[in-house]
């Protein structure tokens, strides 16, 4: 949950919404996943969230100088708040996107995969997905990398471009001296251009990070802990 704060510290101080640069290579080889593993857990404020992987093969792309990186097969992420998890669970949808097309969400993905510590002492391994951005952006390049060859995962479906469904927000301005007065022309005009010029700086950061891997919540699960520490990453 950490990287979540220190994220959006960064994108309200910045404007930008900064990904993780890795080194491109197999190094550290393969792991595969027999079964699904889907947990809830709880937040630091008291909400409960899913998050999981599906099963599949995952495989190392690249790493930095703290870990490695594993991309599972398609789709294999999963992190939904409680209702969402429990719809998934009983039907394998993901709400979030089916019910609110226009949702950007700068924080989840489902396209990723596990980070790997080289130092479990000094480091989590936690879940990291890919930045997709298109539905707010109509950019038809995700900037997503290949994923890499499997004899196991089923292949990648294809895809079809991106079409911008989200909307300049609604924003009216009214008088500070006199709520039911008309507005100061000025300040119509200053509100526009600010409206405008706000999306164009939000839709830029969001291009500038699309197909760049974002961090997400640790990992907790036993199943996939178990896993992991027993990976060759050096």
């Amino acid at each position: 949950m950490r990287h979540y704060i220190l994220l959006l510290l960064l994108i309200l101080c910045s404007g930008c919404i900064p990904t993780k640069q890795i080194i491109p290579s197999d190094d550290g080889g393969r792991f595969v996943l027999e079964e699904d593993i889907f947990e809830f857990y709880e937040g630091p404020f008291g909400d409960r969230f899913l998050a999981g992987l599906t099963k599949g093969e995952y495989i190392a792309i690249g790493h930095d100088e703290d870990g490695v990186y594993y991309r599972g097969p398609h789709k294999c992420l999963v992190f939904l708040n409680e209702e969402q998890g429990y719809h998934f669970l009983a039907t394998g949808e993901r709400p979030g996107t089916l019910s609110n097309p226009r949702a950007i969400n700068l924080f989840t993905g489902d396209e990723g995969g596990v980070f790997v510590p080289y130092d479990f002492e000094d480091d989590d391994p936690w879940y990291f997905h890919y930045a997709d951005y298109r539905n707010a952006t109509g950019d038809a390049d995700s900037k997503i990398p290949p994923r890499p060859a499997s004899s196991i995962n089923k292949p990648e479906p294809e895809t079809t471009p991106a079409a911008a469904v989200y909307m300049l927000p609604n924003v009216k301005i009214i008088n500070g001296d006199d709520p039911n007065a008309l507005p100061p022309a000025e300040a119509v005009v200053g509100g526009a251009i600010g409206v405008v010029a706000g999306r164009q700086l939000g839709l830029a950061g969001l291009r500038d990070a699309q197909g760049g891997i974002l961090p997400g919540v640790m990992v907790k699960s036993v199943k996939v802990l178990a896993i992991i520490r027993n990976l060759k990453t050096r």
